[in-house]
């Protein structure tokens, strides 16, 4: 017979016990204690090695201005926590056992900073609860190039809440993020009502094209112990748009969804621009009041082109790609933007063209403008011996044009589609059959036929 339920066997090995100092109102990683302090790694990277680490001070080499430093290695003492170009995800973020948040009282997480970059970080609060681990806000990191004291204000009330920094770009060049002095006090009792449960709001498309309805999907997760009642999502849109669905719910089970697909159309004359739709959710338990908010945005279609017009310079409507982000006129790197090497294919080299990496799919919105689309197609030369690609042109889902199967060691490839009439084209390249390993797909000199 196994073990009675609830209980298992763990063993433990090369356990090892280091001594700190006395436990402060604050963390300032000035311990010998092996880590990042409070925090654990998120899931940034996935199992790479992190690109954080506990900063020492060498003066003057950690401070900015060296070598082209933007902020601080150490903010104070002779220890920080720096996260160095993280990977997108979340770098790292609390547990109850290293950062406790009593359900009902209030809190205030504070810490001191330093932000080589806007747009590169957020501070992220959440909570775990069964399976469930639900983001409840998200604040970008001002760009801070001197030392700045951060402070929220965190109500518990729902699951494990934890807080964390979040990296919102990939390896962007330049964007290190350095924190000291990680403080959570605790504010009291807290009478606000915490909602236990989770929203996402999300497009169908990443844009929407003008006088047309796309589809939105809210999804609200009630995680409450008991049932939510007169449930009910709600969405707002942009003044002018047009929105229609029912996002009454009733009764939602603890564990049960309500989930709901509107239609929501932009007018004709929308200017080409990215747009907010929010969402909220409102519902009662335990005799309260609650309500959940979530936020997406979309964009409209850009313009159609008029003249004949570079791939690259063109906006596209959406860009999938198979290892980091499709490239304009270089080839595919790394998972940074603008990483990747000068497109050279065949021995050609190219100034203007695509960078992808199989499976890839880019899409323009094309208008029934153009005539005509070539491109010098093939395995970029940095990839010398390995890598098979194959490319497709697709107007309206029909496929115009396709390549065989082109290896790195491959001349170069002519490719040209007629897309007369054509509203959307599809620029597609898959593995050729045997995997994705070092697929690194040019399209060299892509160029649309318009008037």
């Amino acid at each position: 017979a196994g073990p009675p339920a609830g209980a298992a066997e763990v063993r433990v090995d090369d356990v090892r016990l280091t001594g700190g100092g006395p436990a402060g109102e604050s963390e300032t990683f000035e311990s010998a204690q092996p880590g990042w302090g409070p925090f654990v790694k998120g899931d940034a990277g996935g199992a790479f090695d992190a690109r954080t680490h506990l900063a020492q001070r060498h003066d003057p080499y950690t401070r900015a201005g060296w070598n082209g430093r933007t902020v601080d290695d150490v903010i104070t003492g002779d220890w920080s926590l720096k996260a160095h170009e993280e990977r997108q995800g979340l770098v790292y973020r609390t547990v109850p056992q290293t950062a406790r948040f009593e359900p009902g009282h209030a809190y205030e997480v504070s810490f001191r900073y330093q932000s080589a970059l806007a747009d590169s970080y957020a501070w992220v609060t959440g909570y775990d609860k069964g399976t469930s681990s639900v983001e409840t806000r998200r604040t970008p990191v001002p760009e801070r190039r001197a030392t700045e004291r951060f402070a929220e204000r965190v109500v518990a009330g729902c699951g494990d809440v934890w807080v964390g920094l979040r990296s919102l770009q990939a390896e962007r060049p330049g964007a290190d993020f350095v924190l000291d002095d990680f403080a959570v006090k605790d504010l009291g009792p807290d009478p606000e009502a915490q909602a236990c449960g989770s929203l996402d709001v999300a497009a169908g498309s990443p844009a929407f094209e003008q006088g047309t309805a796309g589809d939105v999907t809210t999804t609200f997760v009630n995680l409450e112990d008991e049932a939510a009642q007169d449930a009910e999502v709600t969405l707002t849109v942009p003044g002018g748009w047009d929105v229609s669905g029912d996002g009454h719910g009733g009764t939602v089970e603890p564990g049960g969804k309500l989930v709901t697909t509107w239609k929501v159309t932009p007018p004709a004359g929308a200017p080409y621009d990215t747009y907010e739709i929010r969402a909220t959710a409102a519902y009662t338990a335990g005799g309260q009041a609650k309500t959940l908010d979530a936020l997406t945005t979309v964009r409209t279609l850009p313009p159609p082109p008029t003249a004949d017009a570079w791939a690259s310079d063109l906006d596209w409507v959406s860009a999938a790609n198979g290892w980091g982000p499709v490239e304009r006129d270089r080839s595919n790197g790394d998972l940074g933007a603008s990483d990747g090497t000068p497109i050279v294919v065949g021995g050609q080299a190219f100034a203007k063209g695509l960078g992808t990496h199989a499976p890839a799919d880019v899409r323009y919105f094309l208008g029934g403008r153009c005539a005509a689309f070539t491109a010098t197609v093939g395995v970029d030369d940095v990839q010398a011996t390995r890598g098979s690609v194959r490319y497709k042109v697709v107007a309206d889902g029909v496929v115009k044009a396709t390549s065989p199967v082109l290896r790195a060691a491959d001349p170069a490839h002519e490719l040209s589609a007629d897309l007369t009439g054509a509203r959307y084209v599809d620029l597609v390249v898959d593995d050729g059959g045997d995997g994705n390993g070092n697929d690194h797909a040019d399209w060299g000199g892509a160029r649309f036929s318009c008037a």
